[in-house]
């Protein structure tokens, strides 16, 4: 299950399970499909995940003391820290306290779907950079832009913005791709950009498959012109090639996923519409998607999200012919 966080003050702060089910039961709550947090209730919520982080800072500090009078240093800590996980929610319910939230505050229902794929369910490969071949060779795919669709804007919407996001890209890269191993699950995961696109026209509801990317550009597709009007801000393969002297340059709009073979983890690729009370979000240039992401505070009104997942892992889905 993916948890979105929404409210008008800030972006969504997205969470999978368990880290989801962790904050809930923080909170006092069981894991549920949907709830609300009151108004009135966000102190106390930001002092339980406060005081969630120093347990947890205290647990590490007396097991690392404990190691040390016995002369052995304790293992680093895989993963994402509580801390590094609930931090932005703290952040999201500041935000909301400041801007002077109303007691009867309501998330807007906005829809955004595919056609090509159920929510949460494995995105087709056609959508993905990368692919396994009936040889079990590894290599670029139709890495078309899907279908989305969306419903039920915000009264006051000015313009739209799209993100496409993997919650699960390995921290380190040292270790990506060599056959004779694998990447272990619990390693150290990082956000990545895999689509970044602002301005859209509020009248817009559809985007037609293929209609940002057809194919897997070397060194990048040209922007930060976009369809519609809109702009293409860089995705993550920028800073992913930087170093290949046959690949590196700046990527633009859409390039779907191509997690690595080795990697034990299924990756979820979540799809973000923002609606936005500006016609324009301020940011230029070659903008990335963490620029965006901190633009979006105070301009958002409503949010909607659809998700996949994708592997090239030969382990965790057969080859497909």
């Amino acid at each position: 299950m993916i948890y979105k966080f929404k409210s008008k003050a800030a972006g969504d702060v997205i969470m999978l399970a368990p880290a989801g089910d962790a904050l809930m039961r923080v909170l006092g709550r069981e894991p549920a499909a949907k709830g609300i947090i009151e108004v009135a209730s966000m102190p106390r919520a930001v002092e339980a995940i406060q005081a969630a982080i120093v347990a947890d800072e205290a647990e590490r500090a007396e097991a690392e003391r404990e190691a040390h009078s016995r002369g052995a240093n304790l293992p680093a800590r895989q993963g994402v820290t509580p801390r590094q996980r609930l931090w932005p929610m703290v952040e999201m319910l500041r935000r909301r306290r400041a801007a002077g939230a109303r007691d009867n505050e309501r998330a807007w229902l906005m829809r955004l779907w595919s056609d090509n794929w159920a929510n949460g369910e494995p995105i087709p490969e056609r959508f993905a950079a990368g692919r396994l071949a009936a040889d079990g060779s590894v290599g670029f795919g139709d890495n078309l832009s899907p279908h989305l669709a969306w419903s039920h804007l915000p009264e006051g919407t000015r313009s739209l913005v799209l993100m496409c996001q993997d919650f699960d890209v390995p921290g380190r890269t040292d270790d990506v791709n060599p056959t004779d191993r694998e990447i272990p699950a619990e390693r150290e995961r990082v956000d990545f950009f895999h689509w970044v696109l602002v301005d859209l026209p509020p009248t817009l509801s559809s985007l037609a498959e293929g209609e940002c990317s057809r194919g897997f550009t070397a060194r990048g597709k040209p922007g930060p012109q976009a369809p519609h009007g809109a702009r293409h801000g860089l995705n993550d393969y920028t800073g992913w090639f930087a170093k290949d002297a046959v690949m590196a340059g700046r990527y633009f709009g859409y390039d779907g996923p191509f997690p690595p073979v080795n990697d034990a983890l299924v990756h979820h690729c979540v799809f973000a519409l923002f609606a936005l009370s500006v016609e324009r979000l301020p940011v230029e240039g070659a903008f990335t998607g963490a620029q965006v992401r901190d633009a979006l505070a105070e301009r958002v009104l409503g949010s909607a999200t659809h998700s996949g997942t994708y592997t090239l892992n030969r382990r965790l889905r057969p080859v497909r012919v």
